[in-house]
């Protein structure tokens, strides 16, 4: 082989590494952006609180309600007076 056919080789070469390296890193970085996306909407999820409302007459027929406020999945952590 001359040196100009193993050049020419090389360098096919070096665009054919170069075109996958581009593909992967690419699809590296796709996922990261959603992995990215992921984590900061569960960290917001994470954060804020989910809290359920309720009214009830406390006698039925009554002007009178209770209102109970809850966080399901979480104890109670304040104290209520």
């Amino acid at each position: 082989m001359s040196e100009t056919t193993l050049a020419l080789v090389a360098i096919i070469i070096s665009v054919v590494v170069g075109a996958v390296t581009f593909a992967y890193t690419h699809q590296q970085m796709k996922k990261a952006r959603r992995a990215n996306a992921l984590t900061e909407k569960a960290q917001q999820e994470q954060v804020q609180p989910y809290v359920v409302a309720d009214i009830r007459e406390t006698v039925p027929g009554s002007h009178v309600f209770t209102l109970s406020l809850r966080t399901p999945g979480q104890p109670w952590r304040g104290t209520c007076r």
